[in-house]
């Protein structure tokens, strides 16, 4: 930078790039991953997104091993996702969880959802909630939760899907804990026929696909 005029203080900038080229950023969906830690150190209710490994190790339990969140974020990488975004669960007063009961990571995700609303996600991952989950009330299930939040997050926001799994295969349909391809196609029967009562010990019927079974206008039997 060279100044021209020594009283007036008038500069003239020359910028030599020597054909410098910027790429555009690679740009990837968003990946919202959402669970539960004690760790201390893990932003709560905030979504933040994990630039390394140092980023994962805060979700990490308290006592040191890997949470159901960190172990998520791997899985993610694992699958090729490289832009991922992590989301801890509270009930608003700071309190902090290890593992979640079924009913209360419902409610809990009732509050996140409501709060992730207008974030600008594009793939949202409930951690440790399943389809075909039990001890939940009659009209709740988590894969029709999932889905209410895509729709209207979508409707006023921006475009999201959802993605949510089923109950890991139990010892009595992989003894050997490695599913052969005969275990896994005999439980995918019993989840595509909505009973799992025969594999996994509890019953899958319930959500059978019933739009509203008690007749009070609100969806109750979803499950895919």
């Amino acid at each position: 930078m060279a100044g021209d005029h020594t009283f007036l203080g008038i500069t003239r900038a020359e910028v030599v790039d020597h054909n410098l080229q910027l790429a555009r950023p690679v740009l990837t969906p968003t990946v919202l991953i959402i669970g539960c830690t004690d760790n201390p150190n893990a932003p709560l209710e905030d979504p933040y997104r994990i630039e390394g490994s140092a980023d994962i190790a805060k979700f990490d339990l308290s006592s040191g091993n890997p949470s159901e969140i960190s172990k998520a974020i791997m899985e993610a990488q694992a699958g090729g996702a490289d832009n991922i975004e992590v989301f801890v669960l509270s009930d608003g007063s700071g309190t902090r969880w290890s593992s979640l009961s079924n009913q209360n990571r419902y409610n809990a995700l009732d509050r996140a959802y409501n709060l992730l609303e207008n974030h600008a996600c594009k793939i949202v991952v409930p951690v440790g909630a399943y389809v075909d989950a039990s001890g939940l009330s009659s009209n709740q299930n988590f894969a029709y939760q999932l889905a209410n939040h895509c729709f209207w997050g979508t409707r006023q926001f921006t475009s999201r899907m959802g993605v949510i799994g089923v109950s890991p295969p139990t010892s009595t349909i992989a003894p050997t804990g490695v599913p052969t391809l005969a275990e896994m196609s005999s439980w995918v029967t019993a989840l595509t026929s909505f009973d799992t009562s025969g594999l996994q010990g509890a019953a899958f019927s319930e959500y059978d696909g019933v739009t509203d079974s008690d007749s009070d206008n609100i969806p109750d039997t979803y499950a895919f």
